[in-house]
This record gives C-alpha cells, structure tokens and sequence, in this order.
C-alpha cells in the first residue's frame, strides 16, 4: 500500500468516471485523455503504452483537496493559478520524467502548496521511407507534421534492398547521416505535407557504395490557432 508521502499520480480510464474522457479523433484514430495529478513533492511522470504523448491541456495551482499531505491546515486554496508552460516538453516522447527539481524551476506560486493537473493523449505515430533517388509526399488528414525523429542511411538490410541485383549495397546497417533530423525538421515541421527527396546532395553521402532510404518518423499535432 502506497504511503501519502509518494506521487500522487492517476491515469485512469473513463467509462463512467470523469477522470478519462474520448478525446477528439486524430488521424482518424480513437483516443482516449489521462488525467495525471501530481503533488509538488514528487517528480512529474506520463506514459503511453502504445504511441506518443501529446499534452492537451496543463494547469499549476489548487481547486480541491488533491495532495492534501503538501498543504498546511492553515493554508485551504492559495489563489496562485497558472498554465505552466513546460508540458510541450513531453509531446511526441513515449514516455517522459520531469524531476521535482525540474518542476520547481517552472513553479509559478513558490512558497504555495499546490498540484500539477496534465491532460493528455496517446497518439499514433507514422512512418514514412523514401529509397535513394526517390522523392516522397507525406503529411497529415487532420493537424499538422511533428517530426520525431529522421535518418538518410541504412539500419537494416531489407528496407529498399534489391538483393539480386547488389546484395553488397545493403550489408552496411549502421549508416546514419546525422544532419537528417534538422534537415527533415527545417523542411517539414509544421506543415500539412511535405515533399521529401532521399538523395546525397541533400544529405551527403554518409556511406559511399550503400543503398541507403530516408527513414521519417512523425505524428500528426493540432494546428496551432
């Protein structure tokens, strides 16, 4: 049994309770909303099992009695409020850890005695590859591309192989070109599609005589208004 001392952290999913709720539909694609309450005495922790953290709405103060064991008795609800800034940190991880130090260096009501209410969703990530000499579309029904992570090179040897042809051309699986991220990130973050081209002059060449492919990872955000 937990002592009152540990996070008081809930993830809990809604069929009738209001601690969970069906979130708007993105991709097409049903989720749900995890309520995360966490008292200041302990380290911030969202998680989602399947897909990525999308962070939809964050809160710093006191409405209630959540982590009551942080407050004084002569001390009811502090009018300290505020939407702390730092819950984008987490979007697009699978999972994500804010240390209590951390969240101390956000807090807004220091000397108040208050809880971190976070709301998100888990959403589903995307993938797009594009072999060497190929230009590719991709991008978003709904929302707009948030790049996660990207690679011009060769982890594996069966992605865009022609084996008869030039098996040696795929034996090299630790090829990276490690201006990928930011050159993907430049061209396509925050668009409702991109066009991206897999070739050398784009990303030189980070391994000379191997087939390599782009290797995009994304998720599709809400469009900021």
């Amino acid at each position: 049994m937990f002592s009152l001392s540990v996070v008081c952290l809930l993830a809990l999913m809604l069929v009738t309770s209001s601690m969970l709720i069906s979130a708007d539909v993105v991709n097409s694609t049903s989720e749900f909303e995890y309520v995360v309450i966490t008292c200041t005495d302990s380290d911030l922790h969202l998680k989602c099992d399947t897909g990525v953290i999308l962070a939809t709405s964050a809160t710093y103060g006191r409405q209630n009695d959540s982590c009551r064991h942080t407050q004084p008795q002569n001390e009811i609800y502090p009018e300290c409020k505020d939407s702390p800034k730092f819950f984008y940190l987490c979007n697009g991880l699978a999972e994500c850890v804010l240390t209590r130090d951390q969240l101390e260096s956000f807090d807004p009501c220091l000397l108040s005695f208050n809880y971190y209410n976070i709301t998100h969703v888990c959403i589903p990530t995307q993938r797009s590859v594009t072999c060497e000499g190929d230009e590719k579309d991709f991008g978003c029904e709904q929302g707009v591309i948030a790049i996660i992570d990207a690679n011009y090179g060769r982890t594996d040897q069966t992605t865009c192989s022609k084996p008869k042809r030039k098996p040696n051309r795929h034996q090299n699986t630790n090829c990276l070109a490690p201006e990928s991220l930011s050159t993907v990130s430049d061209s396509c973050e925050g668009a409702k599609s991109c066009t991206v081209t897999a070739s050398n002059e784009m990303f030189d060449d980070p391994c000379v005589g191997t087939r390599k492919y782009l290797n995009i990872s994304y998720y599709c955000t809400p469009e900021e208004s």
